[in-house]
This record gives C-alpha cells, sequence and structure tokens, in this order.
C-alpha cells in the first residue's frame, strides 16, 4: 500500500530536473555544474547539467541536458532511478524540441515535444502505449526547464519578483511561475532565487558568478548541494527506505484498521497550514475543519445498498471523463476490455460488478510477490505481470471498471498501518453515489482509515496535480 510515496518522489525529482536548468550563457561553452541530492542529511544520488552549442536540424541553437541518478530503498528492495532531460532552444530561449525520460527498472517513461509553426505536438509513451497531444505554443511563454536561463539574462537585484510564463510538460499546462530574489544576509556575494511552480516551492543559492550553490526543496526534504564530479559520481548506499522516511508518526497504535468504521483524526502542520489547503480545495478531501496549523478529519465508514445501484453501462454525459482511457488506464485496451467482460459476465447491477472487479484484482495480483522497483506501473503492465502494491492495484481496478461502464476517479492520501500512516492509493465509483473501494484490501468499501487528500483522474494533469495535492499537504 505504500508505493504511492515512491511514485510523489518520482513526480518531485523530476519536476526538480525542470528547475534544475542552468543559469549560465555568459560563461564559456561547453558549461557543466554537478550536484549531491541529498534527502535529509542522507547522499541518494547525483545530478549533473551541461549547456553547450548545439545544432538540431541544421539549425544553431542551444543545448541543455540534465541527467539525475538515485538510488534509493523500499522495504530492503535497493532501487535504482534514472531521469534525462535534453532541450534545444533557441537563443531567445524559444523551444525547438525536447526529450525527457524516467526510467525504473525497465520501465520507461518518455515524453518529447516538437515546436512546429506554432504548435507544440508532444508525445507521451509508456508501456507501449503512445498519446499525442498538440497544444497552441503561448506567444512569449519559454519551457520550464529554462527558467533560470531567463533569470541569469534579466539579472539578479535584491527585492526583484516577477512571473515568467512557462510550459510544465508534466501536465501540458501553460502556467506563471512565481520568482523573487534577495541578497543573502549571511553569506557576501550570494543571491537567494526563490520559485513556485504549481505549488512546488524551490530555494537555490547563488553566487556573484551565477553558480548554483545549492537547492532546497523543502516539501520533502531534498535538497541538491554543488560539488565536483568526482565527488558527485561515488555511488550512494541506497540505504535510505523511503517508506519509512516518509511515514507519519501516529499517537496512537492503531488495531486492526480494516474493520474501522469511525475515526477522528488531527493532523498538525509543523510549517503551518499549506497555502493551497483553502476551504474550496478541502471539499475534495476528508479534513472538515482548519483550525489554526491542524486540519481535522470526521470520517464513517460509507453505507450503501446494493438495490440503488444504476446500471452499467453508465451513459450519463457528467459522467463521460470518468469513463476516459488514460495513459496509465488503458481501458480501450482489448486484454483488459476482454477482462473485463470475464469477471463482470452479464451483471448489470454497477455495484455488484464493481465487487466482481474488486475481489478479481485482490485474488490475482501476487501478495508473495510485490514488485517494489517500479513505482506506477499501467493497468496493462499490471494485467501482464499481475505484481505491484496499492498503485498497481488501483490502476488496474480502474481500467477494469471504465471497460465496464463504471465511472471511476483515483484517491490518494493516508492509511493507517499500527502506529504509524503510509502514503496510499485506492479508488471511488459512481453506482448512484460514489463509493469508495480499496482493491490492495479487497474492500468494496474502505474502512474509515482512509484519509483522503486528493482525488482525480488519471490523464497527464490529473495524475500530475493528484500527487502535487499530496506532496503540498
Amino acid at each position: 500500500m505504500k508505493k504511492i510515496i515512491f511514485a510523489l518522489i518520482i513526480a518531485i525529482f523530476f519536476l526538480i530536473l525542470t528547475g534544475q536548468a542552468s543559469i549560465c550563457i555568459a560563461f564559456e561553452l561547453p558549461f557543466e555544474e554537478w550536484f549531491n541530492v541529498n534527502i535529509g542529511n542522507t547522499k541518494v544520488g547525483y545530478c549533473y547539467d551541461i549547456l553547450e552549442k548545439s545544432k538540431y536540424d541544421s539549425q544553431d541553437c542551444l543545448k541543455e541536458s540534465v541527467f539525475m541518478k538515485l538510488d534509493i530503498s523500499r522495504l530492503e528492495t535497493k532501487i535504482s532511478i534514472d531521469s534525462k532531460n535534453e532541450m534545444f532552444m533557441k537563443e531567445n530561449l524559444m523551444p525547438i524540441y525536447f526529450k525527457s525520460i524516467e526510467k525504473m527498472g525497465a520501465q520507461e517513461n518518455i515524453t518529447e515535444g516538437i515546436l512546429k509553426n506554432n504548435q507544440l505536438i508532444v508525445k507521451n509513451t509508456l508501456a507501449g502505449t503512445t498519446n499525442e497531444y498538440k497544444i497552441t505554443y503561448e506567444k512569449n511563454a519559454i519551457l520550464a526547464d529554462a527558467v533560470y536561463l531567463y533569470v541569469r539574462n534579466k539579472g539578479y537585484k535584491d527585492g526583484d519578483k516577477y512571473n515568467i510564463r512557462v510550459f510544465n510538460n508534466e501536465n501540458l499546462k501553460f502556467e506563471d511561475l512565481q520568482v523573487s530574489v534577495s541578497k543573502s544576509l549571511e553569506e557576501k556575494d550570494v543571491f537567494i532565487i526563490k520559485t513556485d511552480l504549481s505549488g512546488i516551492e524551490s530555494v537555490h543559492y547563488v553566487d556573484k558568478n551565477v553558480y548554483t550553490l545549492k537547492s532546497e526543496f523543502a516539501q520533502l526534504g531534498i535538497s541538491m548541494v554543488k560539488t565536483t564530479k568526482e565527488d558527485a559520481s561515488k555511488k550512494s548506499e541506497g540505504n535510505l527506505d523511503v517508506m519509512t522516511e516518509y511515514s507519519i508518526k501516529s499517537n496512537e497504535f492503531i488495531h486492526d484498521p480494516r474493520k474501522i468504521n469511525s475515526m477522528n483524526i488531527s493532523i498538525t502542520f509543523k510549517g503551518g497550514i499549506p497555502k493551497n489547503l483553502s476551504a474550496e480545495n478541502i471539499k475534495r478531501t476528508d479534513i472538515s475543519v482548519i483550525k489554526g496549523d491542524t486540519a481535522i478529519c470526521s470520517i464513517t465508514r460509507a453505507k450503501f445498498d446494493e438495490k440503488e445501484a444504476i446500471n452499467i453501462p453508465v451513459t450519463n454525459k457528467e459522467y463521460e471523463k470518468y469513463l476516459k482511457s488514460t495513459l496509465y488506464e488503458q481501458s480501450n485496451d482489448k486484454d483488459i476490455i476482454e477482462t473485463s467482460k470475464k469477471i463482470v459476465g452479464n451483471e448489470k447491477n454497477s455495484y455488484k460488478a464493481a465487487k466482481k472487479i474488486i475481489k478479481w484484482v485482490y485474488d490475482s495480483i501476487k501478495k508473495d510477490k510485490k514488485n517494489m522497483s517500479v513505482g506506477f506501473n499501467s493497468a496493462k503492465e499490471t494485467l501482464v505481470q499481475l505484481e505491484g502494491d496499492c498503485t498497481e492495484h488501483s490502476v488496474l481496478a480502474s481500467a477494469l471498471f471504465k471497460a465496464s461502464g463504471i465511472p471511476t476517479q483515483v484517491c490518494a492520501g493516508l492509511c493507517a498501518l499500527g502506529d504509524k500512516f503510509f502514503y496510499h492509493m485506492w479508488i471511488e465509483v459512481y453506482v448512484g453515489k460514489w463509493i469508495p473501494m480499496d482493491p490492495t484490501f479487497n474492500e468494496d468499501i474502505a474502512d474509515a482509515a482512509h484519509v483522503k487528500l486528493s482525488e482525480g483522474i488519471l490523464d497527464e494533469e490529473g495524475r500530475f496535480n493528484l500527487f502535487l495535492d499530496v506532496i503540498n499537504y
């Protein structure tokens, strides 16, 4: 159930790649910087950033390459993650072509884009499935990767605050990235550059020669510290267990949480209530009241009479977006469709059909062989391998629900286990009303030890926002 934090780390590290662009085009090229990557005080990998003159399709341009390698652990399983981002751009920072690759074990998630006649064509490939998007490129926008080149060209002035219009290739949206500049009061000739993109805040310390000395991403306790190539390349031990590192200690031991029908929880934020935790946003969570730095949740296990369930397939236009196939929930795949038909059979009652799918997913995914080395397999991959944790249970169940005509959304949040709460993923289905279900625990109605912090669909924007909500909390 705890694999969602692994997926969150992958998401935040890939955002770091977007924010770690070099700020040094005044330097003689090629130029490179090397960093140690730390979680807390433990080195977990390294990153390098190279900026050089290049050519793309016979035109002169700048090329930026950022590579990050991480070695961590999940429940005693050693994991290696490689992330690479390449960007070709004109001297005015307008993009020409970019390509990013996330690699975990044998799994690759590839995103590439090319700008032609003011149309940005983006392709995303995962598990042999490619989705293509055509986006009208906004005038004067730059790729998020090029932000620090922009900041360098603008120059550093104590007290500067401004927005940069950027294209974020994680959610395929144009957004305003906020920048503030200040002089360090502790170190001479050091500027502090603070940025905020989609709620992901970062702080970068740069010297008068515009070298990046250190970058901090406080929301997950991640930092990157400038070092030499030789030091950065030294392999980290990979002993930091991300599950333990990001678990949340409870003041009480929770016995048999799967049997809990109601629970009151208070969550105190050490750094204060997150700024995006507004009265409007908490409507999508299990948070009922905010008092000072504390969020209060009163959770009751749902009740539903299967006689009230609507029939499938659900055709109401209001729920169309909850039935669409996505890169991770390939509900239009022939094997997913065929499997869904075999499970559901002739059942037309949506709740009874959903119960069948929950049980099939729970029974089919191997409990003695959890694949801890992959953070977020797609439904199609999971159907073949029948391995995984909460993310794989959820995406496979979601795809099967959608294929059978049951609207579905994914939930991310916390789940109790003993004296800790762990990050977790489960699903909600619409069967006449929205009902939470958890295929990881074979629950056709999820217990009250689930604390929902976000909900959504797993298209590009939805997956990004789902994880972003949890990161911010």
